[in-house]
């Protein structure tokens, strides 16, 4: 429980017992606590700050904040009232096929044309046999690609959906309706998560170019992404160090940079993470998790590896199956347990196992 009281018009005492839980980034700390019944990031290291007490699980905590610096973490009115900053979260959606119109026609039987769901433009690392791909994996699993791969749309909307002052739009919208002010876009895909006070959560980023954040990769085994991981980074299953300079949707663009050719070149995160530098662009790292990105046995990449193999094929899925079930969720994180479950009684299905329990902790 978290009590927030203003004491006068120069301070806010926040009362945390007991401390959910604190990041510590290289630069900052980050404190997530409960406030009007929902989750809000508070960066103390750039608020002038006197702490009595020691912060630990447990403890009784009182945090006296003085005055807030130029990024406005803490906000305050004319009458002295204290509000937590928010930063508007942009998502677009990258082009995707029509996942739920191809589970339609495959389940009655007609024929899928490949032109429905193998992208026009050369991707890199897409599986040229992908159709083969599709057939093998509907020929041993009593859910099919494309039912899977709707499904798994619809629990990544869900939680697009639950974002408290999210916008979603699609490549067509740019620039056209990107909002008027301060926003951070996240270019994202359809099968990706964002927890719901994302807008709580990059209020830490400041003027930087592009805020950078951790990111959780649901796969057999879970892992997360970050740059220059310590013991005390927000770490879900096992740490690994970034691939590029910007993964899949871990990257949010300031809103001066959300131009029609801008956004084009970093649209991508591998050729974002290519024209970064030509384009002079600065990062600042935040170690505040915002982000899944879940590669199921049904993403492109994946199942063009494990269809090579018979014995891998299904070691595969009933490996990524058990890692959900057993995956362990701190605090923060609980917002991942519904769609974690969601996901693992999914392929459960698939493997004809059943529904999936929901062993998340």
């Amino acid at each position: 429980m978290v009590v927030v009281a203003v004491g006068g018009r120069s301070s806010v005492a926040l009362s945390i017992s007991p401390v959910p839980k604190i990041f510590h980034g290289e630069t900052r700390a980050i404190f997530w606590v409960e406030f009007a019944s929902k989750s809000m990031a508070l960066d103390f290291s750039r608020i002038k700050r006197r702490v009595s007490g020691q912060l630990g699980y447990g403890q009784h905590t009182k945090i006296h904040l003085s005055s807030n610096d130029g990024n406005n973490v803490l906000l305050k009115d004319s009458d002295g009232n204290v509000s937590i900053r928010r930063l508007m979260p942009v998502f677009v959606l990258r082009r995707a096929p029509d996942w739920p119109a191809l589970a339609s026609d495959s389940a009655c039987g007609l024929p899928v044309d490949p032109r429905r769901y193998v992208p026009a433009d050369d991707v890199p690392s897409f599986p040229a046999h992908i159709t083969r791909c599709i057939e093998t994996w509907d020929a041993t699993y009593r859910v099919g690609f494309f039912a899977c791969r709707a499904e798994l749309r619809a629990i990544a909307q869900a939680t697009l959906d639950a974002v408290e002052g999210g916008l979603v739009l699609t490549p067509v919208d740019l620039p056209r309706r990107l909002p008027a002010g301060d926003f951070r876009l996240f270019f994202v895909d359809d099968d990706d998560w964002f927890a719901p006070d994302t807008a709580a959560r990059i209020a830490v980023a400041g003027q930087e170019d592009v805020a950078v954040f951790p990111l959780l990769r649901l796969d057999a085994p879970v892992r997360t992404f970050a740059r220059n991981p310590t013991d005390r980074s927000p770490i879900i299953g096992a740490p690994r160090e970034f691939s590029h300079r910007y993964q899949t949707n871990n990257y949010g663009l300031h809103s001066r940079l959300c131009t029609s050719d801008r956004l084009d070149a970093l649209s991508d995160h591998m050729r974002a993470s290519r024209a970064a530098e030509p384009l002079g662009l600065l990062d600042a790292y935040h170690d505040v998790m915002i982000s899944v990105t879940n590669k199921t046995p049904v993403s492109a990449s994946v199942i063009a590896r494990i269809t090579r193999d018979e014995t891998l094929f299904r070691a595969h899925v009933e490996a990524f199956v058990s890692a959900l079930q057993g995956l362990r969720l701190p605090p923060d994180a609980a917002w991942m347990r519904e769609p974690v479950r969601r996901t693992a009684s999914l392929f459960s299905r698939a493997l004809g196992e059943g529904a999936a329990a929901d062993s998340t902790g």
